[in-house]
């Protein structure tokens, strides 16, 4: 690698890692995912396992990895949030290396700066969540099967492979990264190479679910999706589009104006056309498409979940980009629309004064080793509490699914360790209309009452 590439990807770091420090240190929570797995975080340095103690919704490889990033955190607040933090670096890099491989290094500065300053890439990899990591290891096996695709040997291929396999184990929905690597190998002939690939790409998830138990992976991370469909078709195009307008306008933009002058623009701003780009165009447009049709087909297509389709279209754009003469006043426009609809993500910010999460926050922390029974576990994480190993994950989903039930609450609160219960979301907790007169009858009394949010508090009594 020149020294020209090490720098672009030194500071191509630096950019990466500058836009996602401040979300890093924020003292609060960025997201309800981000809660869940930073209360997953505590409960795992607790001795809590996945699947078995605490419920794990993503593949079997993601909550090793958080646990991972909390070491290396040194169990601190900060912790969990190097996995997303190392995620965004990842991602970057990564489409720097296959849009300069493709289309020159022009074009994988842009990709590169395109994909770090999409919005819903932040999203996913400032607070935490399964889609960062997942998005990581899928940019980086397409980069290692266009590295196979160049060089002989077998130990490319099967790298590829191997990260095929952890994309599937953190986050099925991101196995369609399949298709564009097996495109990529096959393109060579090297059919016994990617077959080995493939092979490995199966184990690696098989490999990974094994220390928890195929029926409980199965059931959490696979059956636990499979429900009756939130959003019909067209609701979930639509919010797939609108999301793609306006918290991924820059990704956007340069999209429709790649597009409008391949068509329209004179062949002088044209990539010549030849295998590569061909191929990379095929293999990338197959991954962009098939990668959205799992989004559409999902049962619930959350909004973070359009990050999946961010860096596929970054590519894409890379391989024909027009002079950036022509792209300035449309990024000049896209530019203030993500000052208004992405900046939250870069300057996140503590807890507003006179917030709810301030409030709460304050009145629910100081009680040593205490547990905090409540559908927003990211407030009783930054009280600095833990939550009750079953309910570190309380998605609607676990309610509508009765995998949450008034009865598991009440045993969960009853506990001797959990000194509050916190009520935010009336389709969460705040669907038991009798829950807070049983509560009383445990000892905890109400200390916060506004605007459908309620806590609930009773003495410290645990050892």
């Amino acid at each position: 690698m020149t020294t020209g590439r090490w720098r672009d990807l030194g500071a191509l770091t630096l950019v990466a890692v500058a836009l996602r420090l401040p979300a890093e240190l924020s003292t609060r929570h960025l997201s309800f995912d981000d809660g869940v797995y930073g209360a997953t975080a505590v409960a795992l340095r607790d001795g809590a396992r996945p699947y078995r103690d605490v419920f794990s919704s993503q593949g079997p490889l993601h909550h090793p990895l958080l646990w991972l990033a909390d070491w290396a955190g040194g169990r601190s607040a900060i912790g969990p949030r190097l996995l997303p933090l190392a995620s965004g670096v990842v991602v970057t890099l990564c489409v720097y290396l296959i849009a300069r491989h493709l289309a020159g290094r022009r074009a994988g500065w842009i990709a590169a700066l395109l994909a770090t300053t999409s919005g819903s890439l932040l999203l996913v990899t400032t607070g935490t969540s399964g889609d960062g990591p997942a998005i990581a290891f899928a940019t980086a096996a397409v980069a290692a099967a266009l590295a196979a695709r160049d060089h002989a040997g077998a130990s490319r291929p099967l790298a590829a492979g191997l990260l095929v396999g952890c994309t599937a184990a953190v986050k099925l929905l991101a196995a369609p990264v399949g298709v564009p690597v097996a495109l990529i190998l096959l393109a060579r002939r090297r059919t016994a190479q990617t077959v080995s690939a493939a092979l490995l790409a199966l184990a690696v998830p098989l490999a990974a679910a094994a220390p928890w138990g195929y029926a409980r992976v199965w059931d959490q991370s696979v059956r636990y999706h499979q429900e009756a469909r939130r959003y019909s078709l067209g609701a979930v195009a639509w919010r797939l589009l609108s999301t793609l307008a306006t918290r991924d306008a820059l990704v956007t933009v340069t999209v429709t104006v790649v597009v409008v002058a391949a068509l329209t623009a004179r062949s002088r701003w044209r990539t010549p056309i030849g295998p590569r780009w061909a191929l990379a165009g095929t293999a990338l447009g197959a991954w962009l498409a098939v990668q959205t049709v799992f989004l559409l087909i999902e049962s619930a297509m959350w909004l973070p979940h359009v990050s999946e389709l961010v860096v596929p279209l970054c590519l894409l754009a890379s391989l024909r980009l027009p002079p950036v003469r022509v792209l300035v006043v449309p990024w000049a426009l896209a530019a203030l629309v993500w000052v208004g609809t992405d900046r939250q993500f870069v300057r996140p910010g503590p807890y507003a004064s006179g917030t709810p999460g301030q409030a709460l926050v304050h009145r629910i922390g100081g009680c040593p080793g205490g547990r905090v029974v409540t559908d927003e576990p990211g407030l009783a994480w930054r009280a600095g509490q833990g939550v009750p190993w079953s309910l570190v994950d309380t998605s609607i989903k676990q309610f509508d699914q009765r995998r949450i039930t008034e009865s598991s609450v009440l045993a969960a609160a009853r506990d001797r360790h959990s000194h509050a219960v916190v009520i935010t979301d009336a389709h969460r907790l705040g669907r038991w209309p009798d829950l807070v007169d049983r509560l009383g009858g445990l000892g905890y009394r109400t200390v916060y009452d506004r605007a459908g949010i309620r806590a609930l508090l009773r003495s410290c009594s645990h050892p």
